[in-house]
């Protein structure tokens, strides 16, 4: 028994040692795992920090209800809380931090600050992250003037590139591929935005380069907005855009394929909506599907348009659609008609005229004039009286004369103002030829009945003549 108790006293006095009034406990490795100093200053757990109760776990066992945390107040009374504070800093009431980079220095509010090391950029970042004044609201991030890739500061946000001319450039996209959009400009009054194509540069210019097989842009230059559009491209190429519209600093709108006209072109004198064709004419087409056999909108030279249905004017030469076409067109002020059957789609044509206005009036066709004249067109018929219609013949004076404006040909006729009302129109400054001719045909129906009745007496008179000879 007595070698028990002595053998326990040694194996105790292993475990629990003193040193300079110091209580220590070692594992049975021989590692220190707590520690008791003179002064009373406990330490659990590896590192041995000196403190009144220092210890890198604590395991609560009891006396803590799920979600409290121990805290301590600032006289070092503890206590078992809720923690609704989520912050960096260690004070408890304040929900709202700071970190702030001044020259090389990054602080945070109520907290330790570090010294960064110096480097070539120039860094103008003043209260970089700012959280919102209600508790766990995170309400706002101010910035002050950044400044990415130059030391220039004027401005709340610069990105540069760093080659020349140093172009401003923001690319963004949701990975980290190169083929999103690009905001960017390399001139006073220039943005740019694009997709697919990216502004780059070549010693002192600027080019664009292809990042898919198709690209689009947005930009102004010199007061001008102009869309671009471009297919068929390899990614990595260099090219020139192909502009699709153009909108001009002083209104003019211009729609087209590679719109041939000149930057400084774009001015008030230029009519305020163009439409352009691949060869320079204005063009615009209609249709109810994606074949070009519908109606088309042109004009290919000063006082001209070209309204067409199943024909397209192509470097001033029509082109079939389909098997007809049909056209309203003017030139030199007249106005034509166009009629063709038979064509051959694809082959070019020359429009068969069937209707031209003239300027001065005259209407010319080359078929067969067809006047409305149904019953079921009209209402109130009552025939006309001989009496209403030998007294407006009797009234109606013809005449010889020219038009002011015409080819100088005499022409036979009436005068609008002279004429009986029956046949005038209610403005008295033209007639109706059925008018006359309705006329007309009354009393010459009288006329051929008189001459038949006459006529018939004639012959009995010659009867009764024969009959007196024999």
């Amino acid at each position: 028994m007595f070698r028990l108790l002595l053998f326990s006293i040694l194996f105790m006095l292993l475990l629990l040692g003193t040193a300079w009034s110091q209580l220590i406990v070692k594992n049975t490795t021989g590692n220190t795992v707590m520690q008791v100093d003179a002064d009373a200053n406990v330490t659990i757990g590896s590192g041995l920090h000196p403190g009144a109760l220092t210890t890198h776990t604590i395991t609560v066992l009891q006396g803590a209800a799920n979600g409290l945390v121990l805290k301590s107040d600032a006289s070092g009374q503890a206590s078992w809380s809720t923690d609704l504070v989520d912050d960096a800093d260690h004070n408890i009431g304040n929900e709202y931090q700071d970190l702030n980079l001044d020259g090389n220095t990054l602080s945070i509010t109520d907290g330790n600050s570090v010294t960064l090391p110096a480097g070539s950029d120039n860094q103008n970042l003043n209260e970089v992250l700012s959280e919102g004044n209600s508790a766990g609201n995170q309400s706002a991030i101010n910035f002050s003037n950044i400044s990415i890739g130059t030391s220039n500061t004027d401005y709340l946000l610069q990105v540069y590139d760093n080659t020349t001319p140093h172009p401003s450039l923001i690319h963004f996209h949701e990975n980290p591929g190169d083929v999103g959009g690009y905001l960017s400009s390399t001139f006073p009054s220039q943005f740019l935005i694009s997709g697919g194509m990216a502004l780059t540069n070549t010693s002192s210019t600027t080019e664009w380069v292809a990042k898919t097989e198709r690209a689009t842009s947005v930009g102004s230059y010199q007061g001008n907005l102009y869309i671009t559009n471009d297919v068929g491209l390899t990614a990595g190429n260099q090219f020139s855009p192909t502009r699709r519209m153009v909108l001009g600093g002083k209104g003019a709108l211009f729609i087209g394929d590679d719109l041939p006209v000149g930057w400084g072109g774009y001015q008030d004198a230029f009519p305020k909506a163009n439409i352009i064709d691949e060869n320079g004419s204005s063009q615009l087409r209609v249709g109810t599907s994606f074949t070009n056999d519908g109606a088309y909108l042109s004009s290919g030279s000063a006082h001209q348009f070209n309204i067409s249905g199943g024909a397209e004017l192509i470097d001033s030469e029509w082109t079939a659609r389909s098997s007809w076409s049909s056209i309203i067109g003017s030139w030199q002020g007249n106005i034509y008609f166009f009629n063709n059957t038979g064509l051959t789609s694809g082959s070019t044509f020359t429009p068969t005229e069937r209707m031209r206005l003239k300027t001065n009036g005259d209407l010319h066709i080359t078929g067969t004039l067809h006047e409305g004249s149904s019953r079921e067109l009209k209402t109130d018929i009552i025939d006309l009286s001989l009496q209403a219609a030998n007294s407006a013949l009797l009234q109606l004076n013809p005449v010889t004369f020219r038009y002011k404006e015409g080819d100088g040909d005499a022409h036979v006729g009436f005068i609008a103002e002279d004429v009986p009302e029956l046949v005038s129109t209610a403005d008295r400054k033209s007639m109706v030829s059925m008018d006359v001719v309705g006329v007309l045909t009354k009393v010459v129906q009288d006329q051929v009945q008189k001459n038949e009745t006459l006529l018939h007496k004639l012959a009995e008179m010659e009867e009764r003549l024969d009959a007196l000879e024999h």
